[in-house]
């Protein structure tokens, strides 16, 4: 089973687009939502994603659904859509955690003559 997460470096990449296709400035997107040109632009970078509220009023702004903010237009062949790892990804991320957690209980264990304790002492 693939689990959908969303990519935020696409994400702020299509409000980037959006943005300049309509020829808004930074600023002025920021004045628009009462919100700062830094956080504007932590979007486009990829840094954070925008709350609920403000892909509410940004879909308003560039009239589009907010699903194209957050996924792009699956129309244009994107298969799986941008927005959600392939599940082959999605596979590779729970190797890589489960990898982690081995690594780090290897790391806690501790040998006295031989045999492992975790340290309570």
């Amino acid at each position: 089973m693939v689990f959908p997460t969303i990519d935020v470096t696409a994400t702020g990449t299509r409000i980037r687009d959006y943005r300049m296709a309509r020829h808004i400035t930074v600023e002025e997107l920021a004045d628009y939502m009462m919100t700062s040109a830094q956080a504007i632009y932590k979007w486009q970078r990829g840094e954070c994603l925008p709350s609920v509220d403000n892909l509410l009023a940004l879909s308003r702004i560039f009239d589009v659904k907010i699903d194209d903010i957050i996924c792009g237009d699956e129309r244009e062949g994107e298969s799986p859509p941008a927005c959600i790892y392939g599940q082959n990804q999605a596979f590779k991320m729970m190797q890589n955690d489960e990898k982690r957690r081995k690594r780090r209980k290897k790391t806690t264990q501790k040998n006295f003559l031989g045999v492992p304790f975790l340290g309570l002492l």
